[in-house]
């Protein structure tokens, strides 16, 4: 029951990470270029708003695969953030920060200790949050070199090119489009999550040497917490 409680709070917390990025994503982009739209008198959205609207198309578009090669990526960024944070601990680094004596004579002990209390607290989510960027930059650059249909989709930036298809269409679009688009977003921010929190469980599974028969009792289990707490 702890095991799935755990687990009822990861979906939480990304189901509330996935809305707030929907939230935020498309009122800033919308946003931005409505600003350019007025400064410059020109909306940059029309002539893309159509290949905007069809990748949000999955039965058009690769939404769903693309979402999927995201999520391994959320999952390698796991692996590096998990892989420096080991690495600090193991090295003492944030100790060292706050020992050292060059930055505690130049810089004095207080900001050595915040030196070394922010290194702890932030350095991995950095580092992994930088390369997860640079994935998700290099992909479709990496996919045309190479003549492959690859591409990422994250539903950060579903959201947003939702909000500039709309704009580039003067938001004059079929109710039946809008709707799955919108549907779209989410589904992209699902599979971005399941690929990712798949992967991630089947590399603990493996670390802890759990074999199918116990896989399946940790699914039932965590199938009845959520039939006595679906919310």
């Amino acid at each position: 029951n702890s095991f799935a409680s755990v687990v009822s709070k990861l979906f939480r917390s990304q189901f509330i990470a996935f809305v707030g990025n929907v939230l935020w994503a498309f009122p800033v982009a919308l946003l931005i270029i409505y600003g350019l739209d007025v400064l410059l008198n020109h909306n940059f959205a029309t002539d893309k708003s159509d290949t905007l609207l069809r990748d949000l198309n999955p039965f058009e578009s690769k939404a769903i695969l693309h979402a999927s090669i995201a999520g391994f990526f959320l999952f390698l960024s796991g692996l590096i953030s998990g892989n420096v944070a080991n690495n600090s601990v193991f090295y003492r680094i944030p100790m060292r920060i706050a020992k050292n004596p060059r930055i505690n004579l130049i810089l004095g002990k207080k900001t050595a200790n915040s030196l070394s209390n922010y290194y702890s607290r932030n350095w991995a989510g950095i580092v992994s949050n930088f390369w997860f960027g640079v994935m998700l930059g290099a992909t479709g650059t990496i996919g045309k070199f190479i003549g492959l249909d690859i591409d990422i989709r994250h539903i950060t930036f579903a959201a947003g090119n939702l909000a500039l298809g709309l704009y580039g269409k003067d938001f004059v679009v079929d109710f039946d489009v809008f709707l799955l688009c919108f549907i779209t977003v989410f589904i992209i921010g699902f599979f971005n999550f399941i690929v990712s929190f798949g992967l991630s469980m089947i590399l603990a599974l493996r670390s802890r040497k759990i074999d199918f028969p116990e896989v399946m009792k940790i699914l039932k289990v965590i199938g009845k917490y959520f039939i006595k707490n679906p919310v």
